[in-house]
C-alpha cells in the first residue's frame, strides 16, 4: 500500500458517528500502513488511538490486534518492558 488517502477518508466519515468498531478498525489499518512504510511513531499513535476507540467495545479480536502491534513495535525498539504492558 503505497498511502493512506482512502484509509483517512474512513477515518474521516466513521469519527462522525457512533460506529466504534469501524472507526477503530479504520485507526488500526492506518497504523498497519505506517508500520509497513517504517513509521513507528505514526504507527504507534494510530494503534493507541484505535486502542482507546476500541476500549469499551466487545471487539476483542481487533483488541488483540492493537495491542500485538504496539508491542511489537516496541518490541523492534527494545522497549521490552513497555512492549509487555
Amino acid at each position: 500500500i503505497k498511502s493512506d488517502s482512502l484509509i483517512q477518508k474512513a477515518i474521516n466519515y466513521y469519527s462522525s458517528g457512533n460506529l466504534a468498531k469501524y472507526s477503530g478498525t479504520a485507526w488500526y489499518l492506518l497504523g498497519s500502513i505506517h508500520s509497513s512504510h517504517h513509521q513507528k511513531a505514526k504507527a504507534i499513535f494510530a494503534f493507541k488511538k484505535a486502542e482507546s476507540i476500541l476500549e469499551g467495545t466487545n471487539e476483542n479480536k481487533l483488541k488483540g490486534l492493537v495491542a500485538f502491534n504496539i508491542g511489537y513495535i516496541d518490541m523492534q525498539d527494545e522497549l521490552y518492558q513497555h512492549s509487555l504492558s
